[in-house]
């Protein structure tokens, strides 16, 4: 089962994982544990390290969404992969080890991959890790979500960025726009971003150039020296060439400050850290709505 989304921010998805365990869990699965009280086991392993503000907002909503409305205990267990810092496999192999140790005991009773990496981490090692348990896997790499690639207990959900709504902002606000410059870094995310705003803004009418997989030095130096009529949407800056590793909004702070082009973004949690306009998602009592912003 494959489905998919377009949307800036993680709320919706939220919800359709929370709908998703409601349909992986049998009824029968549902009376048990509201009968004896026995509380079904989630872990979500996400990419990226603790501590991200996006990534504390994602685990905040997935918290809420598989609690609301149960009528049993739900146990949500978290792990960070941190794969954006450490993608070598001496680092796989212990990371893998670990998890063997921690959750031989303990068993799952679903598991959400959060992210590309870690949705590659459960294709390769999540039977020997889990057994025949349900997977969900939230991922940009179409590859993952091949039915082909998925067994069974596998469930993927693809995650996107409407870029093309971005862009209509930048012609908006700066219609004077002529070269659209796009940075990004060099982990395996932030390349799957590149490829999707590849994509999608073909024959937007601007002169548009990748700047991404460089040294953060390199990059800093070309943002000094755009052309005029030029502004910047920034997607993720997690590692540069050099392998050296940033919080994506606080080295995007660093790079609108430096720039000589106004800057956008597509993360919620990168406004007031040094863009001008993007996407965003909105909260709004209980109800959260995606919103574009125009600062």
């Amino acid at each position: 089962m494959t489905s998919s989304t377009g949307l800036s921010g993680f709320s919706k998805k939220s919800l359709s994982i929370f709908l998703l365990l409601y349909l992986l869990f049998t009824p029968v699965a549902f009376s048990l544990a509201a009968e004896k009280q026995v509380p079904k086991r989630v872990l979500a392993i996400f990419t990226f390290k603790q501590g991200l503000p996006w990534a504390y907002q994602i685990e905040q909503s997935l918290r809420a969404g598989i609690t609301a409305d149960a009528t049993f205990p739900v146990e949500l267990n978290v792990e960070h992969a941190d794969r954006f810092r450490f993608s070598d496999e001496i680092y796989i192999r212990k990371l893998v080890d670990l998890y063997k140790h921690k959750y031989y005991r303990q068993k799952m009773d679903i598991v959400l991959a959060v992210g590309d990496e870690a949705s590659n981490l459960l294709l390769e090692y999540g039977e020997d890790l889990f057994g025949q348990i349900p997977f969900v896997l939230i991922s940009s790499k179409s590859k993952n979500l091949r039915q082909k690639l998925l067994k069974s207990n596998m469930t993927s959900l693809f995650w996107g960025v409407d870029f093309r709504k971005t862009i209509n902002i930048i012609q908006d606000v700066l219609p004077q726009t002529r070269n659209l410059f796009i940075i990004s870094g060099s982990s395996l995310t932030s390349r799957r971003l590149n490829k999707l705003a590849h994509k999608s803004l073909q024959g937007v009418g601007f002169n548009t150039k990748f700047l991404a997989d460089l040294a953060i030095e390199d990059l800093l130096e070309k943002v000094t020296l755009l052309p005029d009529n030029s502004a910047i949407l920034y997607l993720s800056l997690l590692r540069d060439a050099n392998s050296k590793t940033f919080v994506s909004r606080e080295i995007m702070s660093v790079i609108s400050q430096k720039a000589n082009a106004p800057t956008f973004g597509i993360i919620d949690t990168y406004l007031g850290h040094g863009i001008v306009g993007g996407g965003f998602t909105k909260r709004r009592g209980s109800r959260k709505k995606v919103c574009r912003c125009r600062i």
